[in-house]
């Protein structure tokens, strides 16, 4: 039975002309998606910080004091672009995470949390040497419509 079965499994190579990949193959691609996540767990971080710093920065006593009620002048203090753009961030790195060679024993749950809880980390650290407000200034600046968007 071993025998017959090693005999199709060749055949069915020579057959397709299959070839086996290289090794570097799956390195380059290894690299790429560890790539990946750590780029995205460090944009998450700027993310953050913007985040921290847009929520500081925005005056909600302003906007009770424009006739607009305290949930509204909350909810308009939100950036909800940076909020969006973080959560696709923890897609990308879920997403590279889970397909590196250990990453399938993890839990989702684990996985998002832990890239949450990074990105929070880095996001205070780099709020603390102002880069979510410099990043925002920056992107005012060279980015047209992007304070609409925000």
């Amino acid at each position: 039975m071993d025998n017959n079965l090693s005999e199709k499994i060749v055949a069915e190579i020579k057959e397709h002309n299959i070839k086996p990949k290289p090794k570097w193959q799956f390195l380059l691609k290894r690299w790429v998606l560890w790539l990946f996540a750590v780029l995205s767990i460090i944009l998450g971080g700027i993310a953050v910080s913007i985040i921290i710093f847009l929520f500081l920065d925005h005056d909600a006593t302003t906007m009770v004091s424009l006739d607009q009620g305290m949930i509204e002048g909350i909810l308009l203090s939100i950036p909800y672009f940076w909020l969006v753009t973080l959560v696709v961030l923890i897609g990308i790195c879920k997403y590279a995470v889970v397909h590196t060679k250990f990453g399938y024993r993890h839990a989702t749950v684990k996985i998002i949390g832990a890239v949450l809880v990074l990105s929070i980390l880095l996001g205070i650290a780099l709020h603390s040497f102002d880069v979510g407000e410099q990043m925002q200034h920056f992107l005012n600046e060279t980015i047209p419509y992007y304070d609409d968007i925000t």
